[in-house]
């Protein structure tokens, strides 16, 4: 359910441009990245707590952990959106996390789809 949540809220954020509404979309986009935290954990929990599962892909969830919590770190004490220089690190950051969590998500769907696969030979 947090998943959903925190999709939706990222969604929200896509259709208020810090240009146009920069107080809403810094609250949803704070809202958003302290949800996807927890999100994250869980999605490592369970892969770490999942026998059938190699380890190496909770290892992949551990470094996208890493770089959400940096991510959350350079957006609350990081420079501002106002300046030029801010604005250019924090979505810079933006991106960075963007990126590793398509990688992440690319790693995780193949894992998965291996695992179905061995399921599906062993049946």
């Amino acid at each position: 359910m947090i998943g959903v949540f925190t999709g939706v809220i990222f969604l929200i954020v896509i259709f208020l441009p810090w240009d146009l509404y920069y107080e809403p979309h810094v609250i949803f986009n704070s809202i958003g990245s302290l949800a996807l935290i927890f999100v994250v954990v869980l999605f490592a929990l369970a892969t770490y707590l999942n026998e059938d599962y190699p380890n190496r892909y909770f290892l992949v969830y551990l470094i996208y952990t890493i770089i959400v919590v940096i991510y959350l770190i350079v957006m609350f004490t990081g420079p501002s959106f106002t300046s030029a220089e801010g604005l250019r690190i924090q979505a810079t950051w933006q991106k960075i996390l963007l990126f590793a969590g398509i990688i992440t998500i690319l790693i995780q769907g193949y894992g998965a789809w291996k695992l179905e696969q061995s399921f599906s030979v062993n049946i």
